[in-house]
């Protein structure tokens, strides 16, 4: 198999030989995502299962995702969850890829 059917089982095998919990920091499909997407074609090309968002907001298939390159999907019960808040442009993922210190290193 190639493509996405591919993924998802090279997924499958990494997740069932991976702790049960956390969190994913390389997965199949994260190395080649553009800077902005849908989340339809995030959950297609990668193997993410889901998405949720910060406040119960939906985000349907064609809803944009700037992915700043950086995806951290949660990993509970075998399925690979990306937390979400929204954007100007659509919704980024909750974890920046830079956290820096609120207070100027006090």
């Amino acid at each position: 198999a190639r493509g996405p059917e591919r993924w998802r089982a090279d997924a499958a095998a990494a997740l069932a030989a991976a702790p049960r919990g956390g969190r994913a920091v390389l997965f199949p499909g994260a190395a080649d995502l553009p800077a902005r997407l849908t989340v339809g074609d995030l959950l297609s090309r990668t193997a993410i299962d889901a998405v949720r968002v910060l406040g119960g907001a939906a985000a349907g298939p064609e809803a944009l995702v700037e992915t700043r390159n950086h995806l951290r999907p949660d990993r509970s019960h075998d399925t690979l969850t990306l937390q979400l808040a929204p954007s100007r442009a659509g919704f980024v993922p909750f974890e920046v890829p830079d956290p820096h210190p609120c207070c100027g290193g006090h």
